[in-house]
C-alpha cells in the first residue's frame, strides 16, 4: 500500500499527516479508522467523507433536535466527536488563556470534530465549533460538557481498580 501527504481538515494547526491510499487510489478505511459499522442509524452524513478518524476512536453521534437551539431556522445540530489527545488538550488550554472557566468549554469544544457533516477546521480557530457554541442554549452546552468530562475521566470502580491492583508505594531508605 502507497501512502501519500494529504492536508486533512481535522488536524490542528498546519499539520500534514500520512493518510493510507490503496492501489485502487482510495483511502484505506481499516488503517484510518473509520467506523466498520459507518454512522450510528439516523445519523447517515454526519462524517464527512475526507476526515480522519484515529484507529481505535469512540465516535460518538450527537443530534440536538431543532426545538432544543436557539437557531431553529438550521434544523437539528448533528455533531460527531471523540476524544481528545493531550496535544489537543494543550491547544485547548492555550486558547482558554489561564481562564479556568474558559477552558472547560474549550476542552469540550475540541472534541468536537464535525458539525452538521462538515468537518471542523481549527486552522481557521474552530470558527465553526465557536458559532455552534452561540447557537446552543445552556442546557446544550452542559450535555457537552458532561460528555467530555464523563469520557475523559475514569469511573470510580476503574480508578479503585488501579489504586488495588496496579500502583504501589515504597519509602525510601537512606544508608
Amino acid at each position: 500500500m502507497a501512502k501519500k501527504k494529504v492536508e486533512t481538515t481535522d488536524i490542528v494547526e498546519d499539520e500534514v499527516r500520512e493518510i493510507p491510499i490503496g492501489e485502487d487510489g482510495e483511502l484505506d478505511e481499516d488503517a484510518i479508522g473509520v467506523p466498520k459499522e459507518g454512522a450510528a442509524e439516523g445519523f447517515e452524513g454526519a462524517i464527512p467523507p475526507t476526515m480522519v478518524i484515529p484507529p481505535h476512536a469512540e465516535v460518538v453521534f450527537m443530534r440536538f433536535p431543532t426545538k432544543m437551539t436557539k437557531r431553529p431556522d438550521l434544523g437539528d445540530r448533528v455533531l460527531v466527536l471523540w476524544q481528545i489527545t493531550t496535544k489537543e488538550e494543550r491547544f485547548a488550554y492555550k486558547r482558554a488563556q489561564g481562564d479556568q472557566l474558559v477552558a472547560v468549554d474549550e476542552l469540550a469544544k475540541s472534541a468536537i470534530r464535525a458539525i452538521d457533516g462538515k468537518a471542523v477546521d481549527w486552522s481557521r480557530g474552530g470558527f465553526e465549533v465557536n458559532k455552534l457554541w452561540d447557537e446552543l442554549p445552556m442546557a446544550c452546552i452542559l450535555l457537552l460538557r458532561n460528555w467530555y468530562a464523563r469520557t475523559h475521566t475514569l469511573t470510580k470502580e476503574q480508578q479503585m481498580d488501579f489504586f488495588v491492583n496496579h500502583f504501589s508505594v515504597r519509602t525510601a531508605v537512606v544508608g
